[in-house]
């Protein structure tokens, strides 16, 4: 079978959706589906360094990338127009089996979408939590004109709409109850090994011994609230924890300005380090060496750095507005709070008085290996290419 993943980007700046992508079509190749992307060559307001109009390798799978709009107008360059992509989609669609759209209320999957549904081309769409309740009331106006000119007709039209959790799903059927839902969730790669990876970090950042290292792995947005993180940690550095916080990630400026001045405000600048974007080695290192993972956001589809720390046995700190929150609960993977002041940092206490427990290296093995057993790329790869073959028709005849 043959598919194509229409994205609209795949910057790492844009964090877990591009990694997803990259991960989940690799697997597909791996499970014998001749899958590719389609993109633009959006980096936030720079392009990508890479070639256009044409198919190349990208992080080991095959991508089309075509030139979107790159407007002085953010709401634009954000929208990934690209005129390039819809001239090329309407002759190439048919080359494939099916198309799988990850996005909506973006230029080219809405493109994608309209003339798959007009040209009876079997698609699926995966929304990427953006109809969500939380979601919705960002930018609400806006995005209710647009779902109400054709967005809605263009999601009804899928063969099934792709979940990644059992909470994003039925946030979707309060937007949507007609169309067929499929919940699969995304998968986890297994990662290296680094030895000796906390020393390493305790190295480069001249941190003690004794230091409680908790990373944050995400892109920065006021909905990850890192204020409460930094509040949280705050109040532990009073209590004199030693505590040392990783920021991995990036912001535009308005958020790395506020979160200096949250660390300046809680006397944390001398006990955190900014790693800026990560990938590979890198990320690894961060994931293997240090001690606790949060992300208390105010919403979150899935959470996917989430899912890769608590694979490699991090216990956790997270919001019940994530939707990954049930396996944190049920796999014993660290504690679950609301994403409020009060709540965060009383979690943030509950692993700090309960340390030994989470970070046993038994509990870290144990951990790691039911997540990865649950949640390895191959095993969600092959739930969706069987997603694919029994539910995706041969074409019919095409609309006038």
């Amino acid at each position: 079978m043959k598919v194509l993943h229409v994205i609209p980007s795949v910057a790492p700046r844009h964090g877990g959706p591009s990694e997803a992508i990259i991960r989940m079509v690799a697997a597909l190749r791996e499970a014998g589906v001749d899958a590719e992307i389609a993109t633009t060559n959006d980096d936030g307001p720079d392009d990508l360094d890479v070639e256009t109009d044409k198919l190349v390798q990208y992080r080991g799978v095959p991508v089309w990338f075509f030139p979107r709009l790159n407007s002085r107008v953010r709401f634009i360059r954000e929208f990934k127009i690209s005129r390039a992509f819809s001239k090329w989609f309407e002759e190439a669609m048919h080359d494939y089996d099916v198309i799988h759209v990850h996005a909506v209320f973006s230029s080219i999957c809405s493109r994608a979408m309209k003339r798959c549904r007009k040209k009876k081309q079997p698609y699926i769409v995966r929304t990427l939590g953006q109809l969500t309740v939380w979601s919705m009331k960002q930018s609400a106006w806006r995005k209710k004109l647009y779902w109400r000119l054709g967005e809605q007709r263009n999601v009804r039209g899928a063969v099934w709409v792709h979940c990644t959790s059992d909470q994003e799903a039925e946030e979707f059927r309060q937007m949507d109850r007609e169309t067929p839902v499929k919940v699969i969730p995304h998968g986890v790669p297994p990662g290296e090994e680094i030895a000796g990876a906390r020393a390493q970090l305790l190295k480069r950042h001249g941190w003690p011994e004794d230091a409680r290292i908790w990373l944050f792995l995400s892109r920065w947005h006021q909905k990850k609230n890192l204020d409460l993180l930094i509040k949280a940690l705050g109040t532990l550095k009073r209590d004199e924890v030693p505590v040392r916080l990783l920021l991995a990630g990036a912001g535009d400026e308005e958020i790395s300005a506020s979160v200096r001045a949250w660390l300046e405000e809680e006397e944390l600048l001398k006990a955190t380090a900014e790693t800026g974007q990560v990938q590979g080695t890198e990320k690894e290192l961060l994931l293997r060496g240090s001690d606790v993972f949060a992300l208390p956001s105010k919403d979150e589809n899935f959470g996917i750095a989430l899912l890769e720390a608590i694979s490699r046995g991090l216990p956790a700190l997270t919001t019940n507005k994530v939707d990954l929150f049930p396996v944190i609960e049920s796999e014993n993977a660290g504690v679950v709070c609301e994403p409020n002041e009060e709540s965060v940092t009383r979690a943030a206490q509950d692993i700090n008085d309960r340390w030994e427990e989470f970070t046993a290296a038994s509990s870290v093995q144990s951990r790691a290996e039911s997540i990865t057993a649950k949640f390895g790329w191959p095993s969600v790869a092959g739930k969706i290419s069987d997603a694919y073959t029994e539910s995706c028709p041969k074409p019919g005849p095409t609309e006038s």
